[in-house]
């Protein structure tokens, strides 16, 4: 039942409790000459620091209507500032004209802290009319609410559950947690494309999947006639660095992916497919020059680039030295959907327009392999 998945999830992800932190910012006496914006990013900033002690663990109980330690200590020393501010205030009356300066400053900024101070300016004020905005939704709904429509819309079992928790774990320290911004009012991103496919699927049909995807993107973009340059590189590109990231991320949360990642280089080797290649191999690099991290153990462990398992026909063809010229000599003798970047890199050093050529190469592939998109056609 869903209950008993939740709670199996929770088991699983127990974590020991990190020492916590208390408010560090307190207000000081500005006598008049204190910066409103100044004062609330140095709220700011202290109140993210709270945030970045909470672990991804605690995010999904709390989110789940569990208790989570470290949250419910967040959100205390949030209400250590309101109580900071009614005592400043109190103390300083004539600062109350500077801190609902800095109120405007925090409305775009943590909902927590900014929460905070408007709840002190009531009390300080209570008849007044300050124009503040009121605030329906609770602040975590940013990061709780995209992890409980997880859970409301996946019907998968335990395991991929856990998986996919694994892999957004290290999605949500990068965003989180190694930032140094943060947007407080964006939604935590759940989706991972090709993720089940990678779990429900053999390498060889997940490589394949991928040729298919990539020459119908190809073949769409070189019936384009009225595309502009930028925006045809740029949505190859896009879509390579997509692929690149989210094998990067996939393995990082689930590091038992890197063989079949391995596998299906060596089905795109054979179809010629050096969009997809480049991109997995890029982001096994990527993977194993940060380290990895799980759900459970967030202590990055680090693994050597898998080259042994790359056969040496391979191997030249991510060298980049002199613009990726063994696998540009490879191309010549061996054409198939290309591994763009260096291509455009190659037209623009020659001084020529990048659209003319990259069409004639998207149009070679699309030839070649006979692809047609007219439904009418048989």
């Amino acid at each position: 039942s869903h209950p008993q998945k939740v709670e199996e999830i929770l088991l699983r992800s127990s974590i020991p409790q990190r020492p916590l932190l208390t408010w560090n910012w307190m207000p000081t006496i500005s006598g008049g000459s204190s910066d409103p914006r100044t004062i609330a990013l140095e709220i700011e900033a202290e109140s993210y620091s709270h945030l970045q002690q909470i672990a991804f663990e605690d995010i999904v109980r709390s989110a789940l209507g569990y208790k989570a330690v470290s949250v419910e200590w967040f959100l205390q020393q949030h209400t250590s500032l309101y109580g900071i501010l009614v005592d400043h205030l109190h103390m300083y009356p004539e600062e109350l004209l500077l801190y609902l300066e800095v109120e405007k400053h925090l409305r775009d900024r943590s909902p927590f802290a900014h929460q905070a101070l408007a709840q002190c300016i009531m009390a300080i004020q209570p008849d007044g009319k300050h124009n503040m905005p009121s605030r329906n939704t609770p602040g975590f709904a940013f990061i709780a609410a995209p992890i409980q429509q997880l859970f409301k819309t996946r019907s998968s079992s335990l395991s991929t559950i856990f998986k996919v928790l694994s892999v957004l774990a290290v999605r949500f320290q990068k965003a989180y947690r190694h930032s140094d911004q943060i947007n407080w009012f964006e939604p935590f991103e759940t989706s991972l494309p090709l993720l089940e496919d990678c779990l429900s699927s053999s390498a060889a049909d997940f490589a394949e999947a991928l040729t298919q995807t990539d020459r119908s993107l190809f073949d769409r973009l070189s019936r384009e006639t009225h595309i502009a340059e930028d925006a045809m590189v740029s949505e190859a590109l896009v879509h390579w660095q997509r692929l690149r990231n989210s094998v990067k991320e996939y393995c990082s949360g689930l590091p038992n992916l890197v063989p079949y990642f391995q596998k299906s280089i060596l089905k795109l080797y054979e179809a010629q497919n050096y969009h997809s290649l480049m991109a997995i191999l890029d982001g096994l690099r990527k993977y194993t020059a940060v380290g990895s991290n799980t759900f459970r153990d967030l202590a990055a462990s680090r693994t050597d680039f898998p080259t042994s398992f790359i056969p040496p026909e391979i191997l030249p063809l991510i060298d980049p030295s002199h613009n990726f010229v063994s696998y540009r000599l490879h191309y010549d003798q061996h054409p198939g959907i290309p591994f763009l970047q260096p291509h455009i890199r190659e037209f623009k050093q020659r001084g020529q327009s990048v659209l003319p050529p990259i069409l004639r190469l998207l149009q070679t592939i699309t030839t070649s392999h006979g692809v047609n998109n007219d439904p009418e056609s048989t």
